[in-house]
């Protein structure tokens, strides 16, 4: 019973896996699965939502930008931001609330 468990387990993160990257590009896949900028957010900027800071650290650059915490936000929610004019570079944030 574990084995077909394990293989439906299996079966379903590729699929996830699949999905994602039609829609996000590699470099976004692998910040989403080895995050390295992380953050919090408490309880009442979450009620009200908030604006937030965020600093990213690249090869020999740092770059800071104001993100917009939606209203209601929920743990684990993925949150896309685009990081320039072109939009050809993007994180995704996922939400961890204090």
């Amino acid at each position: 019973m574990y084995n077909n468990f394990q293989k439906d387990a299996d079966e379903l993160q590729a699929l996830i896996m699949e999905d994602a990257k039609k829609v996000y590009s590699e470099k976004v896949i692998e910040r989403w699965l080895n995050p390295k900028n992380l953050g919090r957010i408490r309880n009442p900027e979450v009620y009200w939502g908030a604006e937030k800071q965020i600093v990213i650290d690249s090869i020999g650059e740092r770059r800071t930008f104001i993100v917009q915490i939606p209203r209601g936000v929920k743990p684990g929610t993925l949150l896309r931001v685009v990081l320039n004019e072109s939009k050809d570079e993007e994180i995704l944030l996922r939400v961890r609330i204090i």
